[in-house]
């Protein structure tokens, strides 16, 4: 086995951030008199270690944009399943004439739940029950509900509302 770094006070070293390891190579790539196989050996770190520092601040930005909308992911998931039962329960119910105006409503509850389920992490989260938003949040909330729907469609992404309804069946 190798050996382990300790420090003066005989405790494991600790592996320096990315941060540190740019900011090393770039002032040593300052120097003039580097050798050409240090220096190109060096830039290739560089790069690798910016790319994994962009990964890394993309990483973290999504963890806190995941539990910033946890919760109010959770409570449109709540009401959008209750909403589901109930046209279901409806549409058991309902007669001829009214069923399809009860089926489209039920598809657009599951494209609403759908867009729920499958929000961009990477993105602010819109909410899709709240009715105080402007122009621009609407057009981004229908161009990211579109996507969604295309690729449930085309079955990239599972449809959760029809999983829920599955789940129902079974109990």
């Amino acid at each position: 086995m190798g050996k382990v770094k300790k420090n003066a006070q005989g405790a494991k070293a600790k592996k320096k951030s990315t941060k540190v390891q740019i900011r090393g190579i770039e002032r040593l790539l300052k120097n003039a008199e580097l050798p050409c196989e240090v220096r190109q050996s060096k830039e290739r770190m560089l790069e690798m270690l910016r790319g994994d520092h962009t990964d890394h601040k993309r990483k973290i930005k999504q963890q806190q944009l995941q539990k910033k909308y946890k919760m109010v992911r959770f409570f449109e998931k709540r009401k959008l399943r209750r909403k589901l039962e109930q046209c279901n329960k409806k549409i058991a119910s309902a007669s001829a004439e009214d069923r399809p105006a009860l089926e489209e409503k039920l598809a657009e509850l599951q494209k609403d739940y759908n867009y729920v389920e499958h929000f961009p992490v990477s993105k602010k989260y819109i909410s899709i029950v709240s009715t105080d938003q402007t122009e621009n949040t609407i057009q981004e909330k229908g161009e990211i509900r579109q996507q969604i729907a295309e690729k449930v469609v085309a079955g990239s992404l599972c449809n959760a509302a029809t999983r829920f309804a599955d789940d129902e069946d079974e109990t």
